[in-house]
């Protein structure tokens, strides 16, 4: 029998790698066939089977209906790969593997998340921060490609089909695009922290103030977009939760910071030639010129190929995972999306590449998520103003860009899940570990 001793130091040790793996998703020191990487899912689910071990019987009966339910249809999705792989033999083993990491992923993050997000150390979250600012820093000195040998690609960015060129930092990052959405996931992720009381204002402040410069290092388009979304579930925040006048003008302070932030990109003269910079304005003084933006194209494409192809073009099955195909999209579909090309393979858009490959079945994994949200929102009442930041910004977001494999994706919705199934609970402010 092994002593409770050694199964309390083993969870404690695992919790620990598993954080590291979430906050640095994209660094390993093998080479594996995807940017996200697959160590937080390795030590979240060495920490499930301790658990399970540890409650014996009560362990499936204390998992939470909707994490049941995202269970089964990961299940479903394993038989689809299955049947297309070795029956119709139309699959990518490789392409399909990566879509089932993360769903998978998605699963085992997510119950992380309602587990432990609470056991978040303060210092431990802000040192995090920091490394991915130091890493951005040392981009500086020693050049863009310094982290590559970690990653499983690396490209910095610039803007792309318009006058102007401009290189963004990547961090820890394979590209800017990703390093920006870590730094608004962790701008969500400190709304919690501090509702918490990890942290005091003034470091809550700074911390903030450390990821806006972060997003302006990225020159990031999809960075600004999510920094747009999170302003406006900040603003909601600001005008619909009640809260003291002291909470009022820290938050408010946050929202000034942020705009100041998207200002810059608009009259700075060296922001304006970055990426983001770039398309900001000309989505403010030539919208149409955002057509002939591959980029934008296909990221705004994306949500219309889904759900014509997974819904209309495959009678609602969906294409399933990692399918080939030489079949051409429609002419207006392919030019919608950038040049897409063919059906089948992956999309850009976690939700959209679930409707693509699952067809109904993804329509009713993304409404098990939002039920997830929304009841959290009903519940959270002391975090509801980081709640509806979170969706506003993380997971509407994921309809265009991003991945539900991320693991702070799944830690986020974890946190979700914690409020949603905890309705009659007082929720106690602890202590950093």
């Amino acid at each position: 029998m092994i002593s409770d001793i050694w199964v309390s130091k083993t969870k404690i040790v695992l919790i620990t790698l598993a954080l590291i793996a979430v906050f640095f998703p994209y660094i390993s020191p093998i080479h594996t066939p995807s940017d996200t990487q697959p160590w937080a899912l390795v030590f979240a689910l060495l920490l499930l089977l301790v658990i399970c071990y540890e409650q014996r019987e009560k362990f499936f009966r204390n998992i939470p209906g909707p994490l049941k339910m995202l269970g089964i249809i990961f299940i479903y999705t394993g038989i689809v790969f299955f049947v297309h792989l070795f029956f119709l033999k139309d699959a990518d083993f490789v392409l399909g593997l990566r879509s089932i990491f993360g769903y998978f992923s998605l699963i085992i993050l997510t119950y992380f998340g309602f587990k432990f997000w609470q056991d978040i150390p303060g210092t431990f979250f802000i040192g995090a921060v920091g490394a991915w600012f130091i890493g951005a820093i040392d981009q500086v000195f020693f050049g863009f490609g310094i982290f590559a040998p970690l990653l499983h690609r690396f490209a910095t960015g610039g803007f792309r089909g318009f006058k102007y060129f401009a290189p963004g930092f990547t961090s820890f990052a394979p590209e800017p695009a990703f390093y920006a959405t870590m730094c608004i996931y962790f701008l969500i992720l400190n709304e919690f922290l501090y509702k918490q009381k990890k942290y005091s204002p003034a470091s809550y402040i700074g911390i903030v103030i450390v990821l806006l410069t972060q997003i302006v290092m990225s020159y990031s388009g999809v960075g600004l977009m999510m920094l747009l979304l999170f302003l406006l579930g900040k603003g909601i925040e600001l005008l619909v939760i009640k809260s003291n006048s002291r909470e009022k003008k820290v938050q408010a302070t946050v929202l000034v910071l942020s705009l100041i932030v998207v200002s810059l990109f608009l009259f700075n003269k060296s922001l304006n030639q970055s990426r983001s910079g770039a398309l900001l304005q000309t989505s403010v003084t030539e919208p149409s010129a955002l057509a002939d933006d591959t980029s934008v194209t296909n990221r705004l494409g994306n949500p219309v190929l889904a759900l014509y192809g997974g819904i209309f073009k495959t009678y609602g099955i969906g294409f399933g995972l990692g399918t080939k195909s030489t079949e051409a999209l429609p002419s207006w579909l392919d030019k919608l999306t950038g040049g897409h090309g063919v059906w089948g393979g992956r999309i850009e858009g976690g939700f959209s590449q679930t409707i693509y490959e699952l067809g109904i079945v993804g329509f009713i994994l993304i409404g098990i998520i939002l039920y997830i949200i929304g009841k959290s929102i009903i519940y959270g009442r002391e975090y509801r103003g980081a709640l509806i930041i979170s969706f506003m910004t993380a997971f509407v977001s994921l309809f265009i860009f991003g991945a539900i494999a991320n693991p702070l994706a799944g830690l986020l919705l974890g946190i979700h899940l914690y409020f949603a199934s905890n309705k009659n609970e007082s929720f106690n402010h602890n202590p950093s570990l």
